[in-house]
């Protein structure tokens, strides 16, 4: 992989070349980086993409510590080319302290970048932290971010060994469009939930060995943090189960902290942190008991009913039930809350509906509910053969907003539950239609 030198790259730079924008913004960033950049210019064909989907995957590359990234912005890649002499794409470079470090005009290989690193010994993020916790072995912030990062790369390789899908690279300067994304996260969240009806597969677990290396740093630091309580002082936690899962180290340190969790929550029913770690532990470890949980805990005087569980409880724990078809735990979280909803509002009615044009029309807040809440109720009760009840539900929601979709909505659903008499039942109850 051939490359320029350091001084070569240095020499052909030029201060004083004029600035836009988006060139501005990028030495902004390379003055301010902690991490050594491999900065990546395609041709407009994305010739390079396999190459570089290969290399991020390869078992050496999380340890170049290379923040990878794609860019394909026409004013930036001018600015790279006048200042830095990089010639026409596509092309790669290498910048670590601010400086370009080296470049090349053919596809960057993981032995060339380890040479690389090598020579110009640049430090990842773990050696900065660890150096910096060793200075400063109380700093709970700098000792959270260091699991964040051990947890990444932790991540990264259990994907390349279990071979899990990973993301595909994108450009970091590709415009954002909102409505694709609003499209792509629909298509997404249709396709999880068929892959949620089909049987579940096997899960893939490390071997020992395998599982020690690839977890073994992150989970000596999590351990460290939950002996010392530090945990409790995270006001976020960046840990998703669906990677811990498998790993049996991590699994196995995870059920320990439960205990300790719920103790916490007996105390701070409402704090969000330590909900977090506990649904984190509920998924990781195939489902603990939130209503028995909730049973036990006491909100304080101030929590209105609405309120209690928290709102974001309700909807992770929903979306761990529904993952592993738990439609009993489902039932359990949510008929309570709609009854006393329905308490609630016996007392004094509320339609979530707008006037518009002397019509009503459904609210977003409505949909929502239904979405979140609604469906996934009605939904175990379907699995679960309740459906005398579901049919109830279903008919007090389109009651108390008519409009909309909702019904159709309510009919595809018990469609896909198998109840086909219901489905057209329910299909019957759209606004418009013959009841």
């Amino acid at each position: 992989m051939p490359f320029r030198p350091l001084l070569l790259a240095l020499a052909m730079s030029s201060p004083g070349v004029a600035q836009g924008p988006e060139a501005a913004a990028f030495e902004r960033e390379l003055r301010n980086q902690k991490e050594a950049m491999l900065l990546v210019v395609d041709d407009e064909k994305r010739g390079w993409t396999p190459s570089l989907e290969k290399l991020r995957r390869e078992e050496g590359f999380p340890d170049l510590d290379l923040d990878l990234s794609l860019r394909g912005d026409g004013a930036l890649i001018a600015h790279l080319q006048e200042r830095y002499g990089l010639g026409p794409r596509p092309f790669w470079a290498v910048f670590a302290n601010g400086r370009l470090m080296a470049s090349g005009r053919q596809p960057p290989t993981l032995p060339g970048l380890r040479s690389l690193k090598d020579q110009a010994a640049w430090r990842g993020p773990e050696d900065i932290l660890r150096e910096f916790l060793r200075a400063n072995p109380d700093h709970r912030e700098a000792h959270l971010r260091l699991l964040w990062t051990l947890y990444h790369k932790a991540v990264f390789r259990t994907q390349v060994a279990l071979s899990l899908r990973i993301r595909p690279i994108e450009a970091s300067d590709q415009g954002w469009d909102a409505v694709r994304a609003a499209k792509e996260q629909e298509e997404a969240s249709e396709r999880r939930r068929k892959e949620e009806e089909k049987e579940a597969k096997p899960l893939k677990l490390l071997e020992p060995a395998e599982d020690d290396r690839i977890w073994g740093p992150f989970a000596v630091e999590w351990a460290k943090a939950l002996q010392t309580e530090e945990w409790k002082d995270w006001e976020w936690v960046p840990f998703r189960a669906d990677y811990l899962r498998h790993s049996p180290r991590m699994v196995a340190g995870v059920q320990a902290s439960v205990p300790a969790l719920e103790e916490v929550l007996h105390q701070w029913p409402n704090r969000w942190s330590t909900w977090q770690l506990w649904l984190l532990a509920s998924e990781a470890l195939g489902g603990l008991p939130l209503r028995r949980l909730l049973d036990d805990l006491s909100p304080g005087p101030m929590t209105s009913p609405e309120e209690w569980p928290p709102y974001s409880v309700r909807l992770e724990y929903v979306k761990d039930c529904r993952k592993r078809k738990d439609w009993a735990a489902m039932k359990d979280l949510l008929l309570p809350q709609w009854e006393n909803e329905l308490l609630l509002k016996s007392r004094e009615r509320i339609r979530y509906a707008l006037i518009q044009d002397g019509k009503e029309i459904q609210t977003p807040w409505a949909a929502s509910q239904w979405r979140e809440f609604r469906e996934p109720l009605v939904e175990a009760l379907l699995r679960l053969g309740e459906t005398l009840k579901a049919d109830e539900i279903v008919r007090a929601i389109l009651a108390e907003t008519p409009t909309g979709d909702l019904a159709t909505k309510a009919s595809a659903l018990a469609t896909r539950c198998g109840q086909p008499a219901l489905a057209a039942n329910w299909a019957a109850l759209q606004p418009g239609k013959a009841r």
